[in-house]
């Protein structure tokens, strides 16, 4: 009878041992996995603006005025769903040192759809990027784009959205 007590108590305390090592381990993958992802660099950043801005790219250009000076997004044609773009990004006022541009649907969840610009071999103030955005079931669709931008002199992130109607 004591044998069998002593063999439960050995039983209930190896159990928990290994239940909590095994969330332990579990603990320490999750925060490997979301330092990778780079949640951690999102979360440190407290310094982003997020402002709305005026930007009409389906007229194919629009000039958008921020603090530091002028930033121009152009794409090649309107943008439709399931055809790839093509969007440029210039700016001379402003040392840009990564930039990217995300899509929302504004009403419901339409997927992740984010997209980095490249620098330009030819020309440092010249970032492209090449995307495209899902078909909706309905016939017009209204996006939130969302351009985010790290300055090169401050490491400041700035975070501009405007909204985006496919018909």
């Amino acid at each position: 009878m004591i044998a069998t007590k002593h063999f439960l108590k050995s039983i209930t305390f190896t159990h928990t041992l290994i239940c909590f090592n095994t969330v332990c381990i579990l603990i320490l993958i999750l925060t490997f996995l979301w330092k990778k992802a780079g949640f951690e660099q999102a979360a440190q950043k407290t310094n982003i603006n997020n402002a709305q801005i005026y930007c009409p790219i389906q007229e194919q250009t629009c000039i958008i005025k921020i603090e530091q000076g002028f930033i121009e997004l152009s794409v090649a044609a309107p943008i439709q769903p399931l055809i790839p773009f093509t969007m440029t990004l210039k700016s001379t006022d402003i040392a840009i040192s990564e930039a990217k541009l995300r899509f929302e649907g504004l009403d419901e969840y339409m997927g992740i759809n984010q997209f980095r610009f490249e620098t330009s071999t030819d020309d440092s103030q010249t970032w492209q990027l090449r995307g495209s955005i899902p078909v909706c079931t309905i016939v017009s669709k209204t996006w939130r784009v969302t351009l985010n931008i790290q300055h090169q002199l401050d490491n400041s992130y700035k975070s501009y959205w405007f909204t985006l109607k496919i018909i």
